[in-house]
């Protein structure tokens, strides 16, 4: 395949194949052209490095990550490296990661400093899987906020597997009986210390 000038290529196939490329180009020069192409007769990307006189000096599948922008996205399931939904919230700095945050302070949201509070909004998020208000702004003043999900928590005190958990008076979480509208989740791994962290499942009630 020959990449030209355009930046949207759509080739009917070569040497007699059925199918039908469509590429992106992602760089032009007088001795290589590189593009992003679907190939429909694998069903899979490729990143094709052709030469000057439009042979292909290189074809070689696509298994890293990439960022993909469209208006639809249609398939039949989805996958994720990590496992929360975060949302950002405006919080004016940065909070560290596995912090419990709730609604309040001179922005929408702070680290919270009560014990088993009702305005508990989540965790800071490690890494998001689904990323929800994303354009608000960055880690450094809207930090992702895990609504639901796994991730890793700050906690405090002793904590069995499948302990409820509500906020602690340091950012932390702990082990709690039932308070309706405080709680964040529950624990997924036992913890006995003062201070650590662990694996929780996040699901606010």
């Amino acid at each position: 395949m020959t990449v030209n000038d355009p930046l949207i290529v759509l080739n009917d196939g070569a040497s007699g194949s059925n199918a039908k490329d469509l590429g992106l180009v992602m760089e032009r020069g007088a001795d290589t052209n590189k593009a992003i192409i679907w190939d429909e007769s694998t069903d899979e990307f490729s990143f094709i490095d052709t030469g000057e006189d439009g042979t292909t000096a290189g074809d070689v599948t696509i298994t890293s990550y990439a960022n993909i922008h469209a208006d639809t996205i249609t398939g039949t399931a989805t996958a994720a490296q990590y496992a929360d939904l975060a949302e950002r919230y405006d919080a004016g700095h940065s909070i560290p990661a596995g912090t419990v945050v709730c609604f309040g302070g001179e922005h929408e949201i702070e680290a919270c400093d009560e014990d088993g509070c009702t305005r508990v909004a989540g965790i800071i998020s490690t890494a998001p899987a689904f990323m929800m208000n994303k354009d608000a702004g960055n880690d450094d003043s809207h930090p992702y906020v895990a609504l639901a999900g796994r991730l890793p928590c700050l906690v405090t005190g002793e904590i069995k597997k499948g302990d409820m958990l509500t906020s602690a008076s340091n950012g932390h979480a702990k082990a709690s009986d039932f308070i309706g509208g405080a709680m964040i989740g529950r624990a997924l791994e036992d913890f006995n210390g003062e201070s650590g962290t662990i694996e929780i499942s996040v699901h606010l009630m």
